[in-house]
């Protein structure tokens, strides 16, 4: 419920002048009824909360404030209106349950379905699992002041993903105007271009991760836009003996442009990083720096009235690999060198998916994604137990059957092979249970 403090003032005193009046009136043998004035004690009230509530206000005030992921919370239900109309703090979430099966192929994680977690060979006693898990409910707070034009806000998100489920942030960041820092997804990520799952992770070529960043993003006019960041630099190195791990002083530059159409709901986008490791190597003692860099195409096509959007993304590059989902932890930025000893090598990586989404109703959605990633070793590297590619297929099924409750249905495959020709799959069907509040 959305009311402002002064309109609750209003009321309150509206409310006293007419108890006032009612006694006075009672008092001089009048007509007026303690029923018709409760009547317009509640009519005034009505007609505040309806001011308050009125949803493209809540829209102006919290619009492009919150991230836009499929698994995460949509604008505030609840909200508190401050003096002058200047402060704003709204408060949301949902609460999430979800029950997995895991058949002819299993990943020991309950709510992210990680290819690269498949293990390799198989293992016949770990080829059934059944998982429940409530961990990704999520709270977030979302405080935002006008002045003037100028708009800033504070944005905390949070879920039970942390260590033994304990809470942990996913979002933590401040935006003044068209300025963002703090704890954020990456600016490389094309967030819009994400598909609906219950699997909490998605497409194992989604590129995604958070990081510590101050990004600017400008929008010319209603088709193209434009973003620039510093972001941490984050690495999954794999060190030898002849090299060792040092503290880095450059940050990630990730940027992109965009152009959208059809009211912003088609869009094609071009994004670019450039990173930059520095490492130290044994065998003369120096620190030397090494290159990576990545380049990514996505977007999102609606076509038939609106009803069908095909969501895309390609990206490749080398020595990014912690941008994709499936590489991400594997050490497989940066590799020994095998014909230079004491020497790191970029890692080069590739990856795609493309879904479908159909919207029955605005209550009701279907949609199907295919992803593939994969990453090329320098010939010589003894790896051959390593990740070579992994193939993900999800559809899903989801009903909001009301405004806060929303139903789900899944079946994942995953499919992961390594450098020596090994391989295993896993499949898993799983229902969800959201309540957004």
């Amino acid at each position: 419920m959305h009311v402002e403090f002064k309109h609750i003032a209003h009321i309150l005193t509206f409310v006293c002048l007419l108890t006032l009046v009612y006694n006075g009136t009672n008092a001089q043998n009048h007509h007026a009824t303690k029923e018709k004035i409760n009547k317009i004690a509640q009519d005034t009230l009505t007609t505040v909360i309806q001011k308050s509530t009125d949803s493209a206000q809540i829209n102006r005030v919290f619009g492009g404030q919150v991230p836009m992921a499929f698994n995460d919370p949509e604008l505030p239900r609840f909200s508190l209106f401050g003096k002058e109309g200047k402060y704003y703090l709204g408060m949301g979430g949902y609460v999430k349950t979800s029950l997995a099966y895991d058949f002819d192929g299993a990943i020991n994680d309950p709510i992210n379905f990680v290819v690269s977690k498949i293990p390799v060979p198989s293992k016949p006693s770990n080829n059934k699992q059944v998982h429940f898990s409530a961990v990704t409910s999520n709270f977030f707070v979302n405080f935002v002041r006008f002045h003037g034009e100028n708009r800033f806000s504070a944005y905390l998100n949070g879920n039970f993903t942390g260590p033994k489920n304990t809470f942990l942030i996913r979002y933590a960041y401040v935006t003044f105007n068209k300025w963002r820092a703090g704890f954020d997804i990456s600016l490389f990520t094309d967030v819009d271009a994400s598909v609906p799952t219950i699997d909490f992770q998605g497409p194992n070529a989604f590129t995604f991760t958070r990081n510590t960043t101050i990004a600017f993003r400008h929008s010319f006019n209603t088709h193209w836009s434009v973003g620039a960041a510093t972001e941490m630099p984050i690495f999954n190195a794999t060190y030898s003996s002849l090299t060792e791990e040092t503290y880095q002083n450059l940050p990630s530059i990730p940027a992109y442009i965009k152009l959208s159409w059809d009211e912003q709901k088609s869009w094609v986008r071009l994004a670019g990083i450039i990173r930059s490791l520095k490492y130290r190597n044994n065998t003369d003692n120096e620190e030397k720096r090494i290159q990576g860099w990545g380049v990514q195409l996505s977007g999102k096509l609606s076509m038939i009235r609106k009803r069908v959007s095909l969501f895309y993304q390609g990206a490749g590059g080398s020595g990014f690999s912690r941008y994709l989902q499936d590489l991400s932890g594997l050490g497989l930025d940066f590799i020994p060198d095998p014909d230079s000893p004491g020497q790191l090598h970029a890692v080069d990586a590739f990856g795609g998916y493309a879904g479908l989404q159909y919207n029955f109703s605005e209550k009701n959605l279907v949609s199907c994604t295919y992803s593939q990633v994969r990453a090329s070793l320098p010939a010589g590297t003894q790896m051959d137990d390593q990740y070579l590619y992994g193939q993900y297929l999800v559809a899903n099924y989801f009903w909001n059957t009301r405004a806060t409750i929303q139903l789900g249905i899944e079946y994942v495959y995953g499919r992961r092979v390594n450098r020596n020709g090994e391989s295993n799959h896993a499949n898993r069907v799983q229902a969800s249970v959201q309540y957004n509040f």
